[in-house]
């Protein structure tokens, strides 16, 4: 999204390309501490080699979906090492096994969470960009692994349903309800930041939303189609408003989910054809609860002087 702008990993000011051990005064003599340090010195070659080409993402779903393919790198090199240091041969290991369940820990992990997009950095890019990153090291080595990090996914839904990138569009998996995610609202209300936040945090709040406790193994790739976050400030009271805009694949399903959503005083939901608006306060001001126009989302650099704009920190 225009205004907005990521990097997969964001590197501090004063980088020199060092690893960094912090032992917090106990030893660090384990024997699995030496693939966890190699992970970290993946990292520190994909900062200091010519190979970090990863384009900048433009939203939070592409970041996403970038930084698992970096994190899923260095998982790869991790678990390679401590696989023969064990002394085995890689190829004994049932990979898609051991993926599966962590995927399966990490969307529960996820589901029962209280700040699930404040954790989704570390609940996704682990296990679901470990498990694409070594798909495709099995299929074509170390070089189709570099490729997925040097052109990642552009969004989460790819890795999560593994969407064919070779032939899909980007439309075919992620439409952008931009031309009319954003409310009009009296001018006391103020557009802070605008977003994407993707398949997987729109699964993991459905789960919220439905409480259906479905596993991993059970979540369908069907309904969303693309989502918008607008985040406004109430001036006098400065209190935040979210509006999310979520599109589905048919009119159907947004009545159907928006219908299992329960309002309160502190959210309202809004059917609008294939579309559905949740409205989140901590009390949903009157010019929210009737009618609304809707209005595209601003495509100049809007957010770029808000503290949401600035890139993610590398928080590993």
């Amino acid at each position: 999204m225009p205004g907005s702008r990521y990097r997969p990993e964001s590197s501090s000011p004063d980088t020199d390309d060092t690893v960094t051990v912090l032992d917090r005064g106990y030893p660090l003599d384990e024997w699995d501490y030496a693939p966890l340090l190699l992970h970290e010195m993946i990292h520190a070659m994909q900062h200091g080699d010519a190979r970090d080409s990863a384009p900048d993402a433009s939203d939070f779903d592409g970041w996403l979906a970038a930084r698992a393919m970096s994190e899923g790198e260095a998982v790869l090199y991790q678990d390679i090492a401590t696989t023969t240091g064990l002394g085995w041969e890689t190829g004994d290991v049932s990979w898609s096994k051991v993926f599966d369940g962590y995927r399966r820990s990490s969307w529960q992990d996820a589901v029962t969470s209280t700040s699930p997009y404040e954790l989704s950095w570390y609940q996704f890019p682990y296990a679901f960009g470990g498990a694409e990153i070594n798909r495709a090291w099995r299929r074509g080595g170390t070089r189709a692994a570099r490729q997925l990090v040097d052109h990642p996914p552009s969004g989460t839904r790819e890795i999560m349903f593994g969407l064919d990138r070779a032939t899909a569009a980007p439309a075919s998996y992620r439409d952008e309800p931009l031309d009319v995610g954003m409310p009009v609202l009296p001018a006391r209300f103020q557009a802070v930041h605008h977003e994407i936040l993707g398949a997987w945090s729109f699964e993991v709040f459905r789960q919220y939303w439905a409480a259906s406790g479905l596993s991993w193994d059970e979540v369908p790739d069907e309904g969303y189609a693309g989502d918008v976050l607008s985040v406004f400030r109430e001036t006098g009271t400065g209190q935040a408003i979210a509006v999310w805009r979520v599109r589905m694949d048919s009119a159907a399903e947004a009545q159907l989910l928006s219908a299992s959503i329960a309002e309160d005083t502190s959210r309202r939901v809004i059917q609008l054809d294939r579309d559905f608006a949740v409205i989140a306060a901590v009390a949903v001001p009157t010019e929210l609860m009737g009618t609304l126009q809707w209005t595209a989302v601003p495509t100049s650099s809007a957010n770029a002087d808000t503290p949401a704009a600035t890139p993610w920190p590398c928080r590993r």
